[in-house]
């Protein structure tokens, strides 16, 4: 539940366009999506689509039909973008383009809408972006008109919000001027179209100076928390942390992920007693112990598992050699058919063992490392180990690890520490997630430096 936002695939979510063309007489882009043939055309022509029919003619596409192509998730403005499509897009105004560029999800009819009535979006956009996102999702799931959307953008921001939720407030009005997207993709909208329907949701966070999109993630994911003070209290008072918000984020979602990972089952409730962070520091240390421990207990369960099979294959060898060598006392032959059964049991077992041993092992890092220096965690059991070792939740990052959303670094110089590192959907490159010493401790400025350094050397931009 926790990491909805980290289980949609960054990189499924968006069209990169990667056949294409430019049709040099008509200034068109002609590209295909879904099996479909389609043509852009210029800025200058109308920015129009237009899809290929049986008969081979291009024919305006319409608009219902833009949820049948999914051309909500069409990026034209990409990091894969290379010459031949900036030369495409320059004639696109700089006013349009700049404002427009930020919005990864709903690119296109956003960009056609900005075609269609220029002055009247581009300053709703600089100064409401995600009412005017919220406006562009409504009205492409509703299949309306260049027309009717611009329309809509015409009314008053209060009648906006009435005709897309059938219910509006100034407060709700401020509550979504106050949200701060990061990348504007699907799952961000999922968490601020969601939240605008939870009155909890709002009326916590009216009075925040800002509101991250992460948070909203959060409070949709888990509904004990939308009341939770704390949350409002950081996000109103930035005093009232002894820490970053970005390091209060990462200790409660941290916490959360250890509540799931030891079934506690009123987790949510335990948590938001937590008054402030050293209540709440206290409690994730606890767990930590707590989550540490019974990763102790499995890997003994596992050590001991091997080392019966082990002790009861040393057993039938010893057994087969009396066997062999006393052959003439074993005449009965259904003691010898019970020896003869046990083989196919340990078997089992032996192969039971493999299969534990086969799933611990992760996905391989995106750098290698240095020995002795800075090593990946490669399996489960050295993830635990790391765990017990610096007194941290490590263990609890198994299945994010396991699914390749994250990697985890064994820091050995210049001091001991756990490194996490993932990857950057904006630059398309690796970056650092969390790194500390034991106990949650913050490294010195001088591994911050060597490790940045070592990042930056090790790796080129992801493709």
């Amino acid at each position: 539940m926790l990491f909805e936002y980290q289980k949609i695939s960054q990189l499924r979510d968006q069209f990169f366009l990667s056949n294409y063309k430019l049709d040099a007489a008509t200034g068109s882009l002609r590209l295909k999506i879904n099996n479909t043939h389609l043509k852009l055309s210029s800025w200058e022509k109308g920015f129009s689509l237009f899809y290929q029919t049986a008969a081979r003619r291009w024919e305006p596409v319409p608009v219902w039909k833009y949820k049948k192509l999914e051309l909500e998730r069409l990026q034209l403005f990409c990091r894969e973008t290379n010459e031949t499509l900036r030369f495409f897009l320059s004639a696109i105004p700089p006013e349009v383009r700049e404002p427009c560029i930020k919005f990864e999800w709903l690119q296109y009819p956003i960009l056609s809408l900005a075609r269609y009535d220029q002055d009247m979006i581009i300053p709703f956009v600089r100064h409401h972006p995600v009412l005017f996102w919220l406006i562009i999702n409504h009205t492409y799931h509703h299949s309306l008109l260049l027309s009717q959307q611009s329309g809509l953008l015409y009314k008053k921001r209060i009648d906006i919000l009435q005709a897309i939720y059938g219910k509006s407030s100034k407060s709700t009005l401020k509550f979504i001027d106050k949200i701060q997207p990061e990348h504007y993709d699907r799952q961000e909208m999922s968490f601020i179209d969601r939240a605008v329907r939870t009155p909890e949701v709002v009326i916590n966070l009216r009075h925040a100076k800002q509101v991250p999109t992460q948070i909203l993630g959060i409070l949709i994911g888990y509904s004990k928390l939308r009341c939770w003070s704390m949350i409002s209290k950081a996000l109103q008072n930035e005093s009232f942390l002894p820490v970053s918000f970005t390091e209060f984020l990462n200790r409660l979602t941290d916490t959360l992920r250890m509540g799931e990972w030891l079934k506690i089952e009123n987790y949510q409730e335990i948590l938001v007693q937590c008054k402030n962070w050293e209540q709440l520091k206290i409690l994730h240390d606890q767990w930590v112990q707590k989550l540490n421990a019974k990763e102790q207990h499995k890997q003994e369960r596992h050590e001991m598992l091997l080392e019966n099979i082990g002790r009861k294959s040393r057993e039938l060898e010893e057994k087969e050699r009396r066997r062999k060598q006393n052959r003439e006392i074993l005449d009965n032959q259904h003691e010898l058919q019970r020896q003869e059964n046990v083989r196919p049991s340990l078997q089992n077992e032996r192969k039971k063992a493999k299969q534990e041993k086969d799933s611990e092992i992760f996905p391989p890092p995106p750098i290698a490392g240095i020995p002795g220096v800075i090593e990946p965690i490669t399996c489960r059991s050295e993830l635990a180990k790391e765990g017990l070792e610096m007194k941290n939740c490590l263990a609890s990052y198994t299945h994010a690890v396991a699914e390749g959303k994250c990697y985890i670094y064994k820091v050995l110089f210049p001091e001991r520490a756990s490194l996490e590192i993932r990857i950057s959907k904006r630059k398309n490159s690796l970056q650092i997630g969390q790194f500390e010493c034991a106990d949650n401790t913050k490294p010195s400025k001088q591994s911050k430096r060597f490790v940045m350094e070592w990042l930056q050397s090790s790796h080129t931009p992801l493709c």
